[in-house]
């Protein structure tokens, strides 16, 4: 069964991660969301790019 959190024990969260660290909790949510937009790119295999730019140089040069 998933957890599900209410937003008063979100936000307190929150505010306990911003007091800890000393910065605003508006920074936290900013850092959260921007981190979960770009969660999916962690998980690419950036070596396959690689080998398909050299497959182009190869075919280019041939």
């Amino acid at each position: 069964m998933r957890k599900t959190f209410s937003a008063a024990i979100k936000a307190k969260k929150v505010s306990e991660i911003a007091s800890l660290y000393q910065i605003h909790p508006t920074q936290v949510q900013q850092w959260k969301s921007a981190a979960l937009d770009h969660l999916e790119d962690l998980f690419l295999d950036k070596r396959r790019k690689k080998d398909k730019s050299k497959d182009d140089l190869i075919e280019e040069l041939s």
